[in-house]
């Protein structure tokens, strides 16, 4: 302001005077000045003034100001801890990330988590998810499409994980997910085969209250989908609610469009002051076709066609695979006193599933049971020292029947090729222990013993012969060890170092076939 006023007054002397009235301009400046000049000069000076002040006062205001960010508990370390305390990374993805999205794929969720590589092949519902390395699965005829393999995958609490390590993501309900935790270190001693991670999601609603969402959405390339979600308080702190999902897709590529039917129902129950039961019924149809690689000249020519060269014709033997899942769960907690809690989860599963691939028609029926047994105890040793101990066993039965058709048409031929049974158990014991320092330095110890066993046969079906029977089995002690400082309350750092444990999948240790050579 003062500068602006400066050349004005400049301005005002540049201009020749006419003669004759040379005194009175000159007097007039004098009395400009004195009348204008000065008092803007003040007034300039105060604003500066008061401008200074408030930029000292607001200066001094964030210097001082402090947020308390709100702690992390996670529960996928089999007890609940806040992160800063767990020798492992840790990331809990919020339900606001993924809440607008479709809701179709776990790419949509995990997409931004450090260190996972989540893939969707053709849009649709056959997803890859690698952690650091670990899940990867083959290209070629044994890639086992929509599967992921090396991360073990629970929703409330009740594994979608197979005994032998595979994990398909029928039931996996992201439209109904509340949050997803995810371990990305490896974290065998405490889950068994689980070197890549972790994947903890959970379908409870926060809301205290009743309330009915119901949504209808379309999107690109034949997307759409209905979804309804309810849920309601029960008397004694319990809950009820519910989420169906309809969705379609047609697919950005030929022979890629699927369909998706998934429902989820929960009831939480308080028995007692220190006593939870909680009930879980899911289940789904989903049936997705698909498209296969194709060679880079291919893709060049026509990115969105699918695979229907010489060797595999996935178009003409309409390559697909259609799933159908049901499974009852239940998890129940006792807290004995304040520090000594007992959870137990049970379950049992069915399976129908049909694929056409690799030249044949195939149908899987299968059952799969299993539950888990947890012990965790505190004890406060001082006032400055507290030891944490945790202790448990899983186990997982998975059997059932395979049975090769021939392929007529893309559907079920007459002739049986091959008839099987496979089967899978998955038994491992777990213990853990923590001490904990002045609330700022922890030291982790554990270890687990698993044992992983394969059951195989095969019953003759054109050949007369006896029934080849072949079990194969793996055991494994996988120990841990961590350490974890709190620098602040609000910061840690720490350090871990452990084994993890892996085996084939199932139908990559198949016993040679009895009742000939099949053509894949």
């Amino acid at each position: 302001m003062h500068c602006r006023a400066a050349l004005c007054c400049m301005v005002i002397c540049r201009v020749p005077p006419p003669v004759g009235i040379t005194l009175t301009v000159f007097k007039n400046r004098k009395q400009y000045i004195m009348k204008f000049i000065v008092p803007l000069c003040c007034m300039a000076l105060l604003a500066l003034n008061v401008h200074a002040q408030q930029q000292k006062k607001k200066k001094q205001q964030r210097d001082t100001l402090t947020y308390n960010a709100q702690q992390v508990t996670v529960t996928a370390t089999r007890q609940p801890e806040t992160n800063l305390e767990v020798p492992l990374a840790v990331t809990v993805v919020p339900k606001d990330q993924f809440a607008n999205n479709r809701g179709y794929g776990l790419d949509e969720a995990l997409s931004l988590v450090p260190g996972a590589l989540v893939q969707s092949r053709a849009g649709n519902h056959d997803v890859r998810v690698t952690i650091r390395g670990f899940g990867a699965r083959g290209a070629g005829q044994r890639s086992n499409a929509g599967t992921s393999r090396g991360v073990r995958f629970y929703m409330d609490g009740i594994p979608e994980t197979e005994p032998d390590g595979r994990t398909a993501f029928d039931l996996i309900d992201l439209s109904g997910a509340s949050s997803i935790e995810v371990i990305r270190s490896n974290a065998s001693a405490l889950w068994g085969n689980a070197s890549g991670g972790i994947v903890n999601i959970s379908t409870v609603p926060t809301e205290d209250y009743a309330f009915i969402n119901a949504q209808n959405s379309i999107a690109s390339y034949g997307f759409s989908k209905q979804s309804l979600q309810a849920s309601s308080p029960l008397g004694n702190g319990g809950k009820v609610y519910t989420s169906i999902n309809n969705t379609n897709f047609t697919g950005w590529r030929d022979q890629s469009n699927s369909t998706l039917f998934q429902f989820n129902t929960g009831i939480l129950s308080k028995l007692g002051e220190r006593t939870k039961l909680n009930v879980f019924l899911v289940g789904a149809s989903n049936l997705f076709r698909i498209p296969g690689p194709l060679t880079q000249a291919q893709y060049d020519s026509m990115p969105t066609q699918a695979q229907n060269g010489k060797d595999y014709e996935h178009v003409n033997r309409d390559e697909r695979r259609f799933n159908r899942l049901g499974r009852l769960g239940t998890t129940f907690e006792h807290q004995f006193d304040d520090g000594s809690v007992l959870n137990a989860t049970g379950f049992v599963q069915s399976k129908f599933l049909q694929r056409s691939e690799r030249g044949d028609f195939r149908d899987f029926n299968r059952y799969h049971v299993g539950g888990n047994l947890v012990y965790r105890k505190n004890i406060q040793l001082s006032d400055d020292m507290r030891l944490q101990l945790l202790g448990g066993m899983d186990n997982q039965y998975q059997d059932g029947a395979i049975q090769f058709y021939t392929l007529k048409q893309g559907n079920r031929g007459d002739t049986l090729r091959v008839n099987k049974r496979e089967g899978a158990n998955n038994f491992g014991v777990f213990a853990q222990t923590e001490l904990t320092f002045n609330n700022s330095l922890t030291i982790m110890l554990g270890g687990r013993l698993d044992r992983i066993t394969y059951y195989n046969q095969e019953f003759p079906t054109r050949v007369s012969g006896a029934t080849l029977s072949e079990d194969k089995a793996w055991e494994q002690i996988t120990p841990k060890a961590g350490i974890t400082y709190r620098i602040t309350p609000m910061m840690s750092v720490y350090a871990n170092v452990g084994g993890g444990v892996e085996v084939p999948a199932g139908n990559e240790v198949d016993p040679v076939n009895i009742t000939g050579t099949v053509s894949w």
